[in-house]
Formats: structure tokens, sequence, C-alpha cells
């Protein structure tokens, strides 16, 4: 059997006195003893000490990461969305802060596809939306989301919104009908151009929009996303 020392005593006579919680106590580690004499420098005793060191430091957390924008994609169903209509996404925090009014769609938007009419059957990416802070994917999965169709005018605005209250949207009335079949909610990194997805449902229709009925809460529905 190989003679054990103390890790306290590993290099020649030096201290080695940051032991390893697990190896520390009386625990005994097995050593040649003539190896011991190539450990000739301090260097090489040093470089050992801090490999030590470095083996029991725990692993710092990585930070969750944050998303900036959010990106709509919708199907059209039936009915189709005319060019000078407003759709509007109402984000609503789950801390109770100022709710966010993003325009997806109409006069104000933004994008390849946000003033022109989008047919029957047919997929458009609205506007995008930019955060008003940098959100965990978390935080974003908690937010309600409600769909707002509009005729050409003032943005809708809802008064007294909370989580999980009334989300009773004014504005001006649409004399379109939008028939909405799937709609997918994307986060996107700026930083790092992660994308991930934080609401999708589809169904024949997911909602139809109308005058009467304009909004809808998206995410009062079950969220298709893997």
């Amino acid at each position: 059997m190989k003679p054990t020392i103390p890790l306290s005593t590993l290099v020649a006579g030096l201290a080695i006195e940051a032991l390893v919680p697990a190896w520390s106590g009386a625990q005994q580690l097995p050593i040649d003893i003539p190896a011991m004499g190539k450990l000739r420098h301090v260097q090489e005793a040093e470089s050992l000490l801090q490999m030590v060191k470095q083996r029991q430091q725990p692993q710092a957390g990585r930070a969750e990461p944050t998303f900036q924008m959010l990106e709509f994609t919708f199907d059209t169903g039936g009915d189709d969305l005319r060019n000078d209509s407003v759709v509007t996404a109402r984000l609503v925090f789950p801390d109770s802060s100022r709710p966010q009014d993003c325009r997806l769609h109409g006069a104000g938007a933004t994008g390849a596809a946000a003033n022109i009419s989008w047919g029957n059957n047919s997929t458009h990416i609205a506007s995008p939306c930019r955060l008003a802070r940098a959100m965990t994917l978390a935080a974003l999965k908690q937010m309600r989301i409600v769909i707002g169709l509009y005729g050409p005018g003032k943005m809708p605005s809802v008064p007294g919104a909370v989580l999980g209250g009334p989300l009773a949207l004014t504005g001006v009335r649409s004399q379109d009908n939008w028939n909405i079949n799937r709609i997918d909610v994307r986060a996107y990194n700026a930083g790092t151009n992660g994308e991930t997805c934080v609401f999708r449902f589809s169904a024949d229709p997911v909602a139809r929009l109308t005058g009467d009925q304009p909004n809808v809460a998206v995410t009062d529905l079950p969220n298709q996303c893997p």
C-alpha cells in the first residue's frame, strides 16, 4: 500500500491551505514519495494550488437571456384584412406596470406587410414590436396579449386594464371583418440573434374580429409553443 500524506503537504513542505471541501479533515491522498522530487519549483506548486482552487469554485450560473423585440405572424382565414385597417397588440404585463401598445398593421406601422391587404388564406409577418424594456422568456410568457382590429384613426386605449381584468378596448369602430386562423409570437435578442417562441395557437378560426367584437385576448387560449 502506498504511503499517504495530507494534501496540505503535497508539495515538498509547501503549505497548501485551500483544501477541497470533500478532501478536508483527516482524509488522505495516495501519492508516490519519489514523485515529490518532481515538484521542484514554487511556480509548479502554485500552479497546482490554483488548479485545486479553480476546481472547487462553484460555477457561476448563467444569466437568463432577455429579449427586446416581438414578431407577430398571422395566418388569415376566410375573411381578409383591408389595407387601411389598424391591427394592434396590447401587452399587459404581470407586474401591473403600464401596458404597451404595438401597431402591427395600418397607418403608422412599418414593414413590407404593414399597409397592404392580407388576402384570404394568406400568411403575413406584422410590423415589429419593440419592447419598452428587455424581458426574460418567463416574463414574456406571463404577459397577456390582446389583438385588436380598428378602423383608420387613433390608437385604441384600454382604460384600467390589468392582468386578468376587463379589457374593454376603445377606438375607431372598424367596418372590416377579419378571420385569424393562426398567430405566432416570437421573441428576439438583438445582441445574440437568438429567438424563441412566446405564444402560438391555430384554429379555424382562432378569432373573428368585427366592429362589434374588435379584440381577442389570444393568450387566454392554449399556448402551442414547444
